[in-house]
């Protein structure tokens, strides 16, 4: 029975990597989660283009279904309330800014310009006015600082409108646990906590 026990608890939990994913809670975030072989995940969290989170380290099983996250939040670009119509606000935390060494405006007509933080953790960063019209509605500018989504590879990007209040902040944030059933070829977050309930289907 003791080797049994023993068994079941050092196995890989997957012989390949797993992917859930889903839209879930008050606001529609889409959330997607990836379980490694080595017990290791990634899990995403998506604001449409306007923020994201990226949530990395491990998992450990409680039983056949039950299982607990233990997990930073090692990357988050969010957009954020400033004041000003003109000009974008940067907040970045110490570790993001041990990372994060430029940071790249893409305007409407593809124009873009790239600019370094120089170690700075607040910065403010006037608009070009010939390449982007605050006025104009439906006009958007993205914002990216070189960082890739690890499951899907793409480039992470915030989007800001005419009219939005152009804040923007990265940030890191150690500790967060939570425990997780995996049943039926899906992922349903339980318990209270920083991070909302979800529930993920698998992906094939």
């Amino acid at each position: 029975m003791k080797l049994k026990f023993f068994l079941f608890f050092s196995l890989p939990l997957f012989l390949n990597a797993q992917i859930y994913s889903g839209i879930y809670g008050k606001f529609k975030h889409k959330w997607t989660l990836q379980i490694n072989p080595d017990s290791s995940i990634i899990l995403i969290k998506n604001i449409d283009n306007f923020g994201y989170q990226e949530y990395t380290g491990s998992i450990k099983r409680t039983n056949d279904t039950l299982f607990t996250i233990h997990t930073d939040i090692s990357f988050s670009q969010i957009a954020c309330r400033a004041i000003g119509d003109s000009v974008l606000y940067v907040s970045l935390d110490s570790t993001t800014l041990q990372a994060i060494h430029t940071i790249t405006i893409l305007y409407p007509d593809q124009y873009s310009v790239a600019l370094p933080t120089a170690g700075n953790s607040h910065l403010k960063i006037p608009l070009d006015k010939k390449h982007f019209d605050v006025t104009k509605a439906k006009s958007a500018f993205y914002i990216s600082a070189g960082h890739k989504n690890p499951i899907n590879k793409r480039e992470v990007l915030t989007c800001f409108e005419a009219g939005d209040e152009y804040g923007l902040e990265f940030y890191s944030e150690k500790a967060i646990s939570f425990d997780i059933v995996i049943k039926k070829n899906k992922v349903r977050k339980i318990g209270k906590g920083l991070i909302e309930p979800f529930i993920l289907v698998k992906q094939p």
